[in-house]
């Protein structure tokens, strides 16, 4: 009996010890807030606090750590489930929703205004070049205006304004001189030249020769005639002669002055039949290699006369209008021979007018000779390839 009392004695104090004890640490555990619910909180409402761990949570901390070590056995097994709960709800708390929060703030702060303001820039600089390259459009606008007129002054300077203009244009566009012989680009005429020079045809039929001078007559016959004739060559182009084409100066193609005339009307049957002047034939062309050159300006009275002496030079002083062999005799155009009364009527008629005209070896071969040797012609056309 007395062993059970002291037996129960021993229990009772060993339990009022351990009750003692247990009030100790829950008292202790009380004075700290951090590790409350409410504290738990409070530091996630507000991140920038729970970053770094304070220092009195630290020492805090490291106290319980203390307190457990230094605590009786069974006091540690009656505690241990409760403080590490509390540990555990205490330490999730402030460091997940910071961690959270700070990850979520990244894009806002940083990576969002970046997308925004390369998106804001770029289409300014890619537009920006465009406007420069347009810029100078205006300006150049002006240029070919400027060039063109530039270049009209001197095409058109050799082309007086008057009833020729059209005709000058054309000449100046299309003859070409190749070793002394003018020849004509046919197949490069374009429509609207062929129909200026058409236009011009028509005019000069429809007025007919001029009431002044002989020497405007004459002028007004040589244009008429050579116009009409690269027309006709141009009407049936392509072709190798101007004798492939049926009736070419037989055939009545105009009207002048209301009369139908063909263009052996005009140079037979009134040139020739009013005016006693052999230097005509150097004005007609007929789109032959072997005739004399077509000139690159129109006719005009007022050079009438310098401008059919050159012409005689130049076809005398050419190989197809009078050439001398390796013997030293002399050959000739058949010109000379189908018009020979033109030119007095004989050889020696001939000679005397290529003497007039003639200049250098040929001018000595001619005053050698008394005769002419040959007659020749080519009648090829006139074309410049």
């Amino acid at each position: 009996m007395l062993m059970r009392t002291l037996l129960l004695g021993s229990s009772l104090l060993f339990i009022a010890a351990c009750q003692a004890a247990s009030g100790d640490l829950t008292a202790e555990a009380s004075t700290q807030p951090a590790v409350t619910p409410a504290a738990v909180e409070i530091a996630a409402s507000q991140p920038t606090d729970v970053k770094t761990p304070s220092p009195e949570t630290t020492e805090s901390t490291s106290a319980s750590s203390e307190a457990e070590l230094n605590a009786p056995e069974m006091v540690k097994e009656a505690l241990a489930a409760p403080i590490v709960s509390q540990a555990a709800a205490a330490r999730p708390a402030p460091v997940r929703p910071a961690a959270v929060q700070s990850t979520a703030a990244a894009p806002v702060t940083v990576q969002q205004p970046v997308p925004v303001k390369v998106a804001a820039v770029q289409p300014a600089i890619v537009r920006a070049p465009d406007a420069r390259q347009a810029a100078p459009k205006p300006a150049a606008a002006p240029q070919p205006v400027l060039i063109a007129q530039a270049s009209s002054t001197p095409d058109t300077a050799p082309a007086a304004p008057g009833p020729n203009a059209a005709y000058n244009a054309f000449l100046s566009k299309y003859v070409v001189n190749r070793g002394g012989i003018n020849l004509v680009r046919y197949g490069d005429v374009s429509p609207s030249d062929r129909a200026s020079l058409q236009g011009y045809i028509e005019g000069l039929s429809r007025s007919g020769p001029p009431s002044g001078s002989d020497d405007a007559i004459m002028a007004y016959w040589f244009n008429l005639y050579n116009a009409k004739t690269v027309e006709l060559i141009l009407e049936n182009y392509p072709l190798k002669s101007i004798r492939d084409i049926s009736g070419p100066w037989k055939k009545k193609r105009l009207t002048v002055a209301g009369k139908p005339m063909s263009l052996n009307d005009i140079e037979h049957k009134t040139v020739r039949a009013q005016y006693d002047e052999p230097r005509v034939h150097y004005a007609f062309n007929c789109a032959s290699i072997g005739c004399p050159n077509l000139k690159t300006t129109a006719w005009e009275a007022e050079t009438l006369d310098a401008d059919l002496t050159q012409a005689a030079r130049d076809f005398i002083g050419h190989s197809r209008g009078v050439s001398v062999d390796e013997r030293g005799r002399v050959d000739a155009s058949k010109i000379f021979k189908w018009y020979k009364e033109d030119f007095g009527g004989n050889e020696q008629s001939l000679l005397n007018h290529f003497e007039k005209y003639a200049s250098g070896a040929t001018l000595t071969a001619i005053r050698a000779n008394s005769k002419i040797d040959d007659f020749d012609y080519d009648w090829s056309l006139n074309i410049a390839k």
